[in-house]
């Protein structure tokens, strides 16, 4: 496979417009295995022979039924692309490639340079370092700003049927998947009260990554890069994106099962979420898209629902977690609810 990758890249290195001269040949790097598990896909970097920075990222997946997420993430860049100024496309990958190669779908996109965030914010045990890190999160509030600027959004007033598909359905379909507590019951009900008054309440309609997390944002000196493109929408309830990088920055930790990542999760929000400067910054980011603070404490927690409904539960209906993180995050919240100054 990696033998047939070589020769597309090298045959067609002038189609492709890399900047340099066609190399006598290349290196190729596994990088990593994501979520998909056994069918899962398969990251490689691309070098120029003694380059120590990648010049393309090349993905594969292993079980051909999952094609269609390679296929997500080409379109989504895409039409990103299509849609961004020459400004913005320095922060993001250019899509190349989505064809079959020896008989696997590989999806091919340009590399960027830079650090990944949670290797720049160099925290300790979830401990960031405060000031460099809010200068660098006022960096990507800039970057968010101009996303939703590039891709355009809209402002529109709640609908019955926009309250009913973005937060009656969510939370109705957490409520049948998982089994909750009486004080997470208890904290539905009142946040269904809280929705059922948001009728005829106007809120920006923003266009969302969908994965913002620190794994997924590259920091290249002053400037911030974004990649993996997957889960991208055109319009989405606001600051889902900001969200994701407040709970979920890319502590190694969240890889060693719920309990590290409760802890991780604890940690951010004790120690630098309901700190002043970050309450500053979301406070901020909210007068630049207009919208209005007292609906964080309704956003938030719908963030977490949507997430433990859609990404911890088995797509296929057969009631089997398929990860196990979100659900413990939601409950979380609603035991520290209280503690929760950022968005008081």
């Amino acid at each position: 496979m990696i033998a047939k990758l070589r020769g597309v890249v090298l045959d067609r290195w002038g189609e492709f417009a890399f900047e340099s001269p066609r190399p006598n040949d290349i290196s190729i790097i596994q990088r990593s295995s994501t979520w998909l598990g056994a069918g899962g896909k398969v990251v490689f970097l691309l070098f120029r022979r003694g380059d120590r920075i990648p010049f393309a990222v090349a993905k594969i997946v292993r079980d051909e039924r999952y094609k269609h997420t390679l296929q997500k993430e080409f379109d989504h860049l895409s039409y990103v692309w299509k849609n961004a100024s020459a400004g913005f496309r320095r922060s993001i990958p250019q899509p190349i490639l989505l064809e079959c190669v020896g008989g696997r779908t590989v999806y091919m996109e340009r590399a960027l340079k830079g650090k990944l965030f949670p290797q720049v914010i160099k925290q300790n045990w979830g401990i960031w370092k405060k000031k460099s890190t809010a200068k660098i999160l006022e960096k990507v509030e800039d970057w968010l700003v101009q996303f939703y600027s590039e891709m355009s959004w809209e402002r529109r007033s709640l609908s019955e049927q926009d309250v009913c598909a973005y937060f009656m359905d969510p939370m109705e379909a957490f409520s049948r998947g998982f089994p909750l507590t009486s004080s997470e019951l208890k904290f539905l009900n009142k946040l269904q009260k809280k929705t059922e008054n948001l009728v005829g309440q106007s809120i920006p309609f923003l266009p969302q990554h969908g994965d913002f997390w620190g794994g997924s944002i590259l920091l290249d000196g002053g400037e911030i890069r974004v990649i993996d493109w997957e889960f991208f929408k055109k319009r989405d309830l606001p600051l889902l994106d900001w969200f994701m990088i407040m709970v979920h920055p890319g502590f190694s930790v969240a890889k060693q099962g719920v309990q590290s990542l409760l802890s991780e999760f604890g940690y951010c929000f004790k120690q630098n979420l309901c700190s002043d400067s970050l309450k500053d910054i979301s406070r901020a980011l909210c007068d630049r898209i207009s919208l209005n603070w007292d609906f964080l404490c309704v956003l938030f927690p719908m963030f977490l629902i949507t997430l433990a409904s859609t990404r911890d539960m088995n797509s296929a209906g057969t009631g089997h977690l398929r990860n196990n993180r979100w659900k413990p995050l939601f409950s979380y919240y609603v035991q520290n609810e209280a503690e929760f100054a950022v968005f008081n």
